[in-house]
């Protein structure tokens, strides 16, 4: 639910989270690894991203990434299901969209 979301980002506390790219490197597929810093919680921790570019027209581009993460790893418990009875997995997929135009 969303409101057990907010609850395990701490967003009242951690209203945002970033990625900071440092190192991109092209693959022989034609996407892109990207290596990171993602800060969730305000704690930063190194992520590489699978990335891919598209040119929607001559002034427009969008760069999609996705890669897993480890809850844990940022301090948050893994959701459960049936009062606790239904553990979930530690990891999630991470996503995201950037839009870049003139």
């Amino acid at each position: 639910t969303e409101w057990a979301l907010k609850e395990m980002l701490a967003v009242d506390r951690n209203p945002t989270m970033t990625f900071r790219s440092m190192v991109i490197r092209k693959r022989s597929d034609g996407m892109f690894d990207v290596d990171g810093m993602l800060t969730i919680r305000g704690t930063p921790k190194p992520v590489t991203v699978v990335a891919t570019l598209h040119q929607d027209s001559d002034a427009k581009l969008t760069l999609e990434g996705t890669s897993i993460i480890r809850m844990t790893d940022w301090g948050m418990k893994p959701p459960t299901a049936a009062l606790g009875a239904i553990g979930t997995k530690a990891d999630m997929p991470f996503k995201f969209n950037v839009t870049a135009e003139r």
